[in-house]
C-alpha cells in the first residue's frame, strides 16, 4: 500500500496524536495528491506506516475527548481535507478503480462540471452501479463464499 501510493505520486499522511503531529486546520498546506491513513481503534497506526508517513495530522478536539470512533474520525478527516483543499485528488482522480490494487475499490466524488473538484453528487448511473456492487458483495452465495 505504501509503494502503491508512492507510485501514484501521493504523500502519505497518518492520523496520530504523537508528538510533532500537526493540527488538521488552516493554514496547513495540503498536497495535490495525498493518501490519508487511519489507524484501527485498538492499536492505531503501525510503526512501519508511522515511519513511512510524510506527515502526521490530528483533528482538534475539545473537552475531555482524546480520540474518536474510527468511522467518525474518518468522516471528519475527509470533510476537513475537502475544506482545506477542494481540488485535491483524494479518490484516484476518476470513477475508475483500475489504478488501485486488486481487491480495493473507491468511487471518486467529483461533481460534473466542477473541473475535477473532489465534491459530491454522484449521477444516477454511478449510484446504481455502487448499489449493485454493494448488493453483490453483501450477498454470500456458493459462488462467492
Amino acid at each position: 500500500c505504501i509503494s502503491h501510493a508512492r507510485q501514484q505520486g501521493r504523500q502519505l499522511w497518518v492520523t496520530s496524536l504523537r508528538e510533532g503531529a500537526r493540527e488538521l486546520s488552516p493554514p496547513l498546506p495540503v498536497p495535490p495528491k495525498v493518501a490519508i491513513v487511519m489507524g484501527s481503534e485498538s492499536t492505531g497506526i503501525s510503526e512501519a506506516m508511522l515511519e513511512a508517513a510524510d506527515e502526521a495530522v490530528y483533528l482538534p478536539t475539545f473537552g475531555f475527548v482524546e480520540s474518536l470512533n474510527v468511522g467518525v474520525a474518518t468522516a471528519l478527516v475527509v470533510q476537513r481535507m475537502f475544506q482545506l483543499c477542494s481540488s485535491c485528488d483524494v479518490g484516484g482522480g476518476s470513477s475508475s478503480s483500475s489504478s488501485l490494487p486488486p481487491g480495493i475499490s473507491t468511487t471518486a466524488t467529483r461533481s460534473r462540471g466542477d473541473s475535477g473538484s473532489a465534491r459530491g453528487d454522484l449521477g444516477l448511473g454511478e449510484r446504481e452501479a455502487i448499489m449493485r456492487q454493494w448488493e453483490h458483495n453483501g450477498v454470500v452465495t456458493a459462488d462467492n463464499a
